[in-house]
């Protein structure tokens, strides 16, 4: 070759580009197969995923439509044992079961029980003949002392107005009636003591009571008082109440807390006197111990716990309140308090209510007692002693636990007890000691004492939500003439003697309630939903509601399942295997399902509507009626009935716009220029919808409702009544202008609204 010639060009990818092609035709053509497979099983499948989409959104409705139901019920069983109810036209069948986890108080306890064995004195006292009747609910137990002239003006248990003796002699073939163990001394030889044995001649053969013009037999019980006290097991035992462990830690005598004008005083011990000035105080849930007095002044209001009645806070904002202690003690729901040593409770025209406390297991022991003292027994039994009191036991723990040297292993093997003499709790290895002081007081001292002589029933009264049991000295209560008061206890009463000092009942009926209500106060209860679609594909959902008679709620569990039952007999084979375990569709693929699939959703759940009011998409309950605020009208009430004839005649006191309706229940105005009791309100709103809906309306309320759409009227609860919760569904929502009318009344005592909506 000659050097001087150029070497031949080197083209080493000659003939790859057609190669290439076809690879690159290859993987493409792949590609478009694995997206034609993806589109046709998508497609394929497209049907069976939105039926399994209505058929959850479905099944998840229908069980918060059946929890709400089940909170407005409360817990006195199952709001309905089946239900249905239709929706995205599909029908949701709902049934509910009791778990048998329930918890109720007042079962088959007696109204009053008198302690004292002083055979001459009155146990059980009214103001006589010339005053008003005053009504008693329940069975009366007397176990020592005598009915005389004064209990004239009272009526036992079936409403029998008159003299004892009447009440006494109709019921004495039952044990389960007003009962006396001991007897009147003129009738039973003065020197005899008082019988232990009931079959004893000299106690039979004078088993009567004198009474003017008429001899009334009794029932002599064996058995003492303490038998019959507290709630009646499954066995139909009495079970006397036990007290909590004392409160470890020590309080003193001030509020420890200030929110806005309310005073809070927190759970403990309170070894010095506590008085309760003119104003607003909250106890925050949990057990008050006190070693000297607590005196609530004219003016004062003190609501104790959570519960019924709503105070000038809540718990939780106590307890992060700023200067609230780092322990604040508050357990469980509601208060109990206890008086030892020299503790007793004094109310002079003042406000009182005691929340029902439901523990937990670090304060058990006086579940649903409001009011105890603690009594230790200093000597053995004397048939003789003014008043014979059992030694009182503590409860620490559910369970029997052997390694704590504190808990008296003799006296169970199943519960920790020990003697109240013998408890005592410290905080730490340095801390003082803590101990229960037995109450000093006589039979004869009052260590319940409350005057009701003058104010309105809001601002005097006296409630309790449970068991006042003060066994070893008298309770006093006195109204006088007055018949603006509020007097209920609800759960039981326990006391050497009674003395009730009241004229007259009050004006409003409903304010006055002494004896028993047999009551359930909180239930669990197993809601379950089932949705088929024609197609059978099926979505069930469960749920575990604990709800309480306050209305409160806990949800314990709860579950939607959407392939409880098969899959649709026309997709194709792939399709057999469930959505959830199905790996040729990714997860994402779920956001290509086009919005469309929606409108076959009936309005009621469409998301097509605007959310220019009440038809928006909220799935829960909410005070956001859309854009714009309500007018607010209130009246001032000078002479008001019950309900009031001419709630909004004139012009009104005061115009405001609020953003919602909604006022905290309790005894305070909505505005400083409102009358506390007896006014009258009115809110209105007016809103544009872009379509027609159904709307449920909520509301919640102390005293009268009603509630106007568009002219209708929706709610009409025009009356007097605790603050309660209730709802109402299929409210039609026009497409254009819609106006809703809210329209409130208070009596007195307690005021509260709300409105809600959800769709």
């Amino acid at each position: 070759m000659n050097p001087s010639t150029p070497p031949p060009v080197q083209r080493r990818d000659e003939g790859s580009v057609l190669p290439m092609i076809l690879a690159l035709m290859v993987v493409g053509s792949m590609g478009v197969l694995a997206l034609l497979t993806f589109a046709t099983t998508l497609f394929t499948n497209r049907p069976p995923i939105e039926v399994r989409d209505r058929t959850f959104w479905t099944a998840k409705s229908a069980m918060s439509m059946a929890m709400t139901l089940q909170r407005e019920h409360g817990p006195d069983g199952c709001y309905q044992s089946t239900d249905s109810v239709t929706m995205n036209g599909f029908t949701a069948d709902i049934t509910c079961t009791p778990t048998g986890n329930y918890f109720g108080t007042g079962r088959g306890r007696y109204a009053v029980i008198t302690t004292t064995n002083q055979r001459d004195v009155v146990s059980l006292a009214g103001r006589g003949a010339s005053a008003a009747a005053k009504p008693i609910t329940g069975d009366v137990f007397v176990n020592g002392g005598r009915f005389g002239d004064p209990t004239a003006d009272l009526a036992i248990s079936t409403g029998v107005a008159g003299d004892l003796s009447d009440v006494v002699t109709s019921n004495a073939a039952s044990v389960a009636t007003p009962v006396a163990r001991y007897f009147d001394p003129s009738i039973i030889d003065p020197a005899l003591q008082v019988p232990t044995d009931c079959s004893a001649s000299a106690v039979t053969a004078s088993m009567g009571f004198p009474n003017p013009g008429t001899d009334w037999n009794t029932i002599c019980q064996s058995q003492p008082w303490w038998a019959f006290a507290g709630d009646r097991n499954g066995a139909g035992t009495y079970e006397y109440p036990e007290l909590p462990p004392v409160p470890a830690y020590l309080r003193l005598s001030v509020a420890q807390a200030t929110i806005g004008a309310c005073n809070v005083y927190f759970p403990g011990r309170y070894v010095a006197p506590l008085t309760l000035g003119a104003g607003r105080h909250f106890f925050p849930s949990g057990v008050y111990y006190f070693e000297d007095v607590l005196t609530l002044l004219p003016g004062a209001e003190l609501v104790a716990g959570e519960g019924r009645w709503g105070g000038c806070t809540f718990d939780a904002e106590a307890a992060f309140a700023p200067t609230a202690p780092n322990f604040h003690a508050i357990t469980g729901m509601g208060a109990t308090l206890l008086f030892g040593a020299a503790g007793r409770l004094v109310a002079d025209n003042a406000s009182i209510q005691i929340n029902r406390r439901v523990s937990d297991s670090t304060s058990r022991g006086s579940e649903t007692v409001a009011i105890r003292s603690v009594n230790f027994r200093a000597a053995p039994h004397a048939a003789s002693a003014p008043v014979e009191v059992p030694d009182d036991i503590v409860y620490l723990a559910d369970l029997y636990d052997a390694a704590n040297s504190s808990c008296n292993a003799s006296l169970s093997t199943t519960t920790c007890l020990q003697r109240a003499a013998d408890h005592s709790v410290r905080i730490t290895p340095t801390t003082p000691i803590a101990r229960y002081r037995a109450s000093t007081l006589a039979p004869t001292d009052a260590i319940i004492s409350i005057t009701q002589t003058g104010g309105s029933a809001s601002t005097n009264q006296f409630v309790t939500d449970g068991y006042v049991f003060v066994p070893n000295s008298r309770v006093l209560l006195t109204g006088g003439g007055n018949t603006d008061y509020r007097l209920r206890l609800s759960a039981g009463l326990v006391a050497s003697s009674v003395e009730l000092g009241y004229n007259v009942v009050p004006a409003v009926a409903n304010n006055w309630f002494l004896g028993v209500l047999d009551e359930p106060i909180q239930r669990q209860v197993d809601l379950f939903v089932s949705v088929t679609a024609p197609n059978s594909q099926r979505t069930v959902s469960r749920a575990i509601m604990e709800v309480n008679i306050d209305e409160s709620y806990a949800i314990n569990g709860w579950t939607v399942d959407p392939n409880a039952g098969a899959a649709p007999t026309t997709a194709p084979p792939t399709t057999t295997v469930p959505p959830t375990t199905t790996t040729t569709i990714p997860p994402t693929t779920t956001t290509t399902v086009p919005p469309t699939t929606t409108t076959t959703i009936p309005p009621t759940t469409t998301t097509t509507v605007p959310p220019t009011g009440p038809c928006n998409a909220a799935s829960n309950w909410t005070r956001d009626f859309g854009p714009g605020g309500w007018t607010a009208e209130y009246w001032n009430q000078s002479s008001f009935s019950n309900p009031p004839a001419t709630p909004f005649s004139g012009t009104p006191t005061i115009t405001e716009n609020v953003a919602q309706v909604l006022k905290t229940n309790n005894n305070s105005a909505p505005l400083s220029t409102i009358n506390v009791d007896h006014y009258t309100a009115r809110f209105t709103k007016t809103f544009t919808s872009a379509a027609a809906c159904n709307i449920s309306l909520q509301r919640g309320s102390d005293d009268g409702v009603r509630v106007k759409v568009n002219g209708t009227t929706v709610i009409d609860d025009w009356n007097a009544y605790a603050y309660k919760i209730t709802s109402v569904s299929n409210i039609p929502i026009v497409a254009g202008t819609n106006t809703i009318i809210f329209e409130y009344y208070e009596q007195d005592g307690q005021s509260g609204y709300s409105l809600e909506w959800q769709r």
